[in-house]
């Protein structure tokens, strides 16, 4: 699929670099360690962390989409990242890299391509992540409310019709549970600021709102937005965007229940893709 931009795998055997069996297993390489080569791009490796499965596993980097937009971050220094306990054996948390190319190397946390993934799950699901990450997969609140609280990050979003048409929304300042004394008991909050792209802003009025899911409703509306929209997110009364809703490939008859961007397609198409990704922000922003 053209266009999706470099993420971090748990591919077996890609970059040759294996880590070990324990926990908390990590490699560290200084900026004298040779370049990773990787297709036509390369990356000098500063730090990578797994999270075991018990079994042994190796992590890469891998390409994926190629597509450029005007506003797409460079790549620079990833900060280190702290390693949180795992729900699922199939879940990994991505590597960071550091890119000596233009492009950029990203956290995802949530992707959608192909419905083979169940996205209307509970909160204990959305707090603790699922899927894997070589598909569909949500990383998990808890896991990216610890990376978001390590200093000021940016967002990035990517999406795709069925007509291969592509859009973005990128946001200057994004995280979760910023303010939080306890995250989980206030709900996660979302903070997101600073739009700009091509897919039209369909986030920042679910700025501030605690988390939803068709189990613990925390939004603003009469009903359960996550139970009536078939999704779970940051609903306010209810959404502008829903990235977790079904995967109904296109237009759908129902309403408001697919993978919606409303300012790009309304609320009657459900997405193909859709990835959404953090990188630490820019001095510029």
């Amino acid at each position: 699929m053209a266009g999706r931009q470099p993420s971090c795998t748990n591919t077996k055997g890609r970059s040759g670099l294996s880590l070990g069996h324990s926990e908390s297993s990590k490699l560290k390489l200084t900026e004298q360690t040779p370049l990773v080569s990787l297709g036509t791009r390369q990356f000098r490796v500063t730090e990578i962390r797994l999270l075991s499965n018990g079994t042994g596993s190796s992590h890469s980097v891998a390409k994926s989409r190629t597509h450029q937009t005007p506003t797409q971050m460079e790549a620079g220094p990833v900060a280190a990242q702290s390693v949180l306990p795992l729900a699922t054996t199939e879940l990994l948390r991505p590597c960071s890299v550091s890119g000596l190319v233009a492009g950029d190397v990203r956290e995802v946390f949530q992707r959608r391509e192909d419905g083979s993934v169940n996205f209307f799950r509970g909160w204990e699901a959305y707090r603790e992540g699922f899927g894997k990450l070589t598909g569909e997969h949500w990383l998990g609140l808890k896991r990216i409310h610890a990376l978001t609280t390590q200093g000021a990050y940016e967002l990035h979003v990517d999406l795709e019709d069925f007509e291969n048409g592509t859009a973005y929304a990128h946001y200057g300042s994004f995280g979760v549970g910023l303010f939080s004394v306890d995250p989980e008991e206030d709900g996660y909050p979302l903070t997101v600021a600073d739009y700009s792209g091509t897919a039209g802003d369909s986030l920042l009025k679910h700025s501030g709102m605690k988390f939803t899911t068709k189990d613990r409703d925390s939004d603003h509306s009469e009903n359960n937005c996550a139970a009536f929209y078939r999704g779970a997110w940051w609903y306010r009364n209810c959404h502008t965007s829903n990235l977790n809703g079904q995967y109904l490939r296109g237009t759908h008859a129902s309403y408001a229940d697919g993978i919606e961007w409303s300012s790009w397609t309304g609320w009657q198409y459900s997405l193909k893709f859709a990835e959404m990704k953090i990188r630490p922000a820019r001095e510029d922003h």
